[in-house]
């Protein structure tokens, strides 16, 4: 078991504007993590439906494709894993990636993973027990951009 420790840091700490970039930083890998999960998914319901795709949609589509093209990352389904995920930001020098520690990629990624997880739970149960909810669960959203 780890320990942790919560510090406030006040805005005239010396250690403020790094920390302050770290967290903009984690926000913003957040951020590109849950776009490509997010476009992607939808660009392979409407390419099944037959559907037009929007410019952002294929713009991710395309993107994911290029970079993973030939190697054993290529997307079969239609939610990336973290394995596909991590390679792709990785193998494409996402500034957002590569502006944090390792460690800290790979807990950003599981948690966006986790989340989506939690949204396919969700919608299962949905379907199961609508009554039990207030509406259809929806997909994980963005941090603010400043956050």
């Amino acid at each position: 078991m780890y320990r942790t420790r919560q510090i406030r840091i006040k805005k005239g700490h010396r250690f403020y504007p790094y920390c302050e970039n770290i967290c903009l930083a984690s926000a913003k890998l957040y951020n590109r993590g849950t776009y490509l999960m997010r476009q992607y998914a939808t660009a392979i319901d409407r390419i099944e439906k037959e559907e037009e795709l929007t410019e952002n949609q294929k713009e991710a589509y395309d993107f994911i494709r290029k970079e993973t093209f030939g190697t054993r990352f290529f997307p079969e389904k239609k939610w990336l894993s973290y394995g596909q995920l991590d390679f792709i930001l990785k193998n494409s020098n996402d500034p957002a990636y590569r502006g944090l520690p390792a460690q800290a990629n790979q807990q950003i990624l599981k948690c966006i993973l986790g989340n989506f997880k939690s949204f396919f739970e969700a919608v299962k149960t949905y379907k199961v027990s609508a009554a039990s909810f207030t509406g259809r669960p929806k997909m994980p959203g963005y941090k603010k951009k400043d956050g």
